[in-house]
C-alpha cells in the first residue's frame, strides 16, 4: 500500500529519509517519478448528503416539530457544492519515490515547481556523503541546515574576502 504524505516536515540527514514515522534509506532509492492527481470531483459528499436528507426526511415525519431542521439541512447543498467548486479547481501534483524492495511512498503538493526541489534535494541527498535538509510541506521550504555538500540545492555559500 502507498503511502501519501502532503503535509508537514520530514528532514533527510546521514543518507536516511525520515518521513513522519517512516523511514528510507536513501541508498534504497530505485526511481523516482512524477505524477498528476485527479481534479476533487464537484459531486464529491453528494451521496452522503443525500442520506443524511432521507434521515431528516424520516425524523421529521416523527417528529413534526422539529421541521426547521430540514428546511436549515437543505441550505447546506449549496455550501456543499461551493466547496466542491473550489476544492475541484485546485491542481495537485506527486512525486513518486519507489524502492529496490518495492515500496512506494508518494508526496503530494500543489505547486510542481516545489515538487522538483524536492526531487533535486533527495539526488543531493544520495550523491553527497553527508547532508542535512527539512523540507516543510505546508509552507514549501526547503532548509539545508548547516552541512554544506557538493550539490546545487545549498542555501549556505562561502564568500573569500582575499585581495
Amino acid at each position: 500500500m502507498d503511502k501519501t504524505y502532503d503535509t508537514g516536515e520530514f528532514t533527510i540527514s546521514d543518507k536516511m529519509i525520515h518521513f513522519f514515522g517512516t523511514t528510507l534509506n536513501v541508498s534504497s532509492i530505485d526511481n523516482m517519478t512524477y505524477v498528476d492527481f485527479e481534479r476533487h470531483s464537484i459531486f464529491y459528499g453528494l451521496k452522503y448528503w443525500l442520506f443524511g436528507l432521507i434521515f431528516f426526511l424520516v425524523i421529521c415525519a416523527i417528529w413534526k416539530k422539529i421541521e426547521f431542521l430540514f428546511t436549515i439541512y437543505l441550505f447546506t447543498l449549496p455550501l456543499l457544492f461551493y466547496f466542491n467548486y473550489k476544492e475541484h479547481k485546485k491542481e495537485f501534483f506527486g512525486l513518486v519515490i519507489q524502492t529496490g524492495a518495492g515500496k512506494r511512498v508518494i508526496l503530494k503538493s500543489d505547486s510542481k515547481e516545489f515538487l522538483k526541489k524536492v526531487h533535486n534535494t533527495i539526488i543531493d541527498a544520495i550523491n553527497s556523503k553527508k547532508v542535512n535538509y527539512t523540507i516543510n510541506f505546508d509552507s514549501h521550504d526547503i532548509v539545508n541546515n548547516g552541512i554544506i555538500s557538493k550539490g546545487n540545492n545549498n542555501k549556505l555559500s562561502v564568500k573569500s574576502n582575499d585581495k
